[in-house]
Parts: structure tokens; C-alpha cells; sequence
């Protein structure tokens, strides 16, 4: 009994690529970048307070506010933002004297102002980055499952008693099973790749 299939090739991820997006920031740094942000925040406040009004120290609060894109919490950036914000209210509290009061307080508006901006736009990207990783960890449990399936079926297909030969659409043989090598005469690597009709049916 000779069992001819039409067997396609099964859509695969490209080696690497199931990684591109997944890859985050490990667990055991988490405490160190919980310990970054506060350091670069309280190093800003005190650039700050010794800094005369007028000058943009707030800018560097910019970087605690980017370094929470690598903690997994979306209120991450505003929590830190949030807290950014007081510290350049402080600032402008405590800060020596130097330009007008009008234009210090315009410049810390704008550093709240780009604070948030900044916070907003890093839960923007982690959002996206989520929504990206959801799709890659659904395509690659797919992935693995027609994997399986394949293994199983092809652990069937050899260990069967009949001659099972798989081809394509083309009619190329694709699979060649140790009993049609037995019912046939021919190894598996003598016929892969060969069109039906060259080697058991008849053009």
C-alpha cells in the first residue's frame, strides 16, 4: 500500500528573531535601577539647589524619567516624573537668586511641562514594545506546537508498516519513509527532491 501526501513546509521564525523584542531588563537589576533613578534624582536636586535660577538644571531630570523604560510598570515614568516635578518646585524655592522670578518660574513650567511629555511618551513606547511581545510569544508558541505536531506525525510516518511518501504541490518528493526504502529499492536521499513521475508513477 503506497500513501502519497501533500505535505508544504511549516511557517518558521528566523533563528534570533523571537528574541529582538523580549529581551528586557533582567529581574536581579531591578533594585539597580530603582537605585540609579534615586541617585541621578537627588545628584540633579542638589546640581539644583547650588545652581542659580535660571539656568535649566531640570534637564537632567530627564534621565531618571528614561531610565524607568526598563521597569516593567507602565506608572513608572510618571510616578518618577511626578516626583521630578516637586524637586524642581523645590529647587525653585531654594535655589540661590538669579533671573527674574517671571523667567525662572516660566523655565520651571517648561521643565515640568517636558517631564511629563518625556513620561507619556516612554509608556507610549513600552506599550507598543508590550503589545510587539504579545504577538512574538504567540507566534512563537505556534511556532513550537506545529513543531511538535510535525515531530509526532513524522515519529508515526516512519514507524509505519506502509510506504508512505510525501511531495508537494510540484509533486517533489518530500518525505520517503524507511518502508517505501524497503518496498522501493531506494534510500530516502536517492529520491528527495525527485518529481513522482521520474521515479514511481508513471509519466
Amino acid at each position: 500500500v503506497i500513501r502519497v501526501t501533500k505535505c508544504g513546509s511549516a511557517f518558521a521564525l528566523r533563528p534570533g528573531m523571537e528574541r529582538a523584542f523580549l529581551k528586557g531588563a533582567p529581574d536581579h537589576n531591578f533594585f539597580i535601577i530603582i537605585g540609579g533613578i534615586v541617585a541621578v534624582s537627588l545628584g540633579v536636586f542638589v546640581i539644583d539647589l547650588l545652581t542659580p535660577l535660571g539656568i535649566s538644571a531640570w534637564v537632567l531630570y530627564l534621565i531618571p524619567v528614561l531610565l524607568t523604560f526598563w521597569i516593567a510598570s507602565l506608572k513608572a515614568p510618571v510616578v518618577v516624573a511626578s516626583i521630578c516635578s516637586v524637586l524642581i518646585i523645590a529647587g525653585f524655592v531654594w535655589s540661590p537668586a538669579g533671573a527674574p522670578p517671571d523667567i525662572v518660574l516660566l523655565n520651571r513650567i517648561l521643565g515640568i511641562m517636558g517631564l511629563g511629555v518625556t513620561a507619556l511618551l516612554v509608556m507610549r513606547i513600552k506599550k507598543v514594545g508590550g503589545a510587539m511581545q504579545t504577538e512574538l510569544t504567540e507566534r512563537i508558541r505556534a511556532e513550537e506546537s506545529v513543531r511538535r505536531s510535525e515531530a509526532r506525525s513524522r515519529a508515526l510516518l516512519d514507524a509505519a508498516m506502509d510506504a508512505v511518501i510525501g511531495a508537494d504541490a510540484e509533486g517533489r518528493i518530500n518525505y520517503w519513509n524507511p518502508s517505501a526504502e524497503t518496498l522501493f529499492s531506494w534510500r530516502s536521499e536517492e529520491v528527495l527532491g525527485k518529481l513522482l513521475t521520474e521515479t514511481i508513477i508513471p509519466p
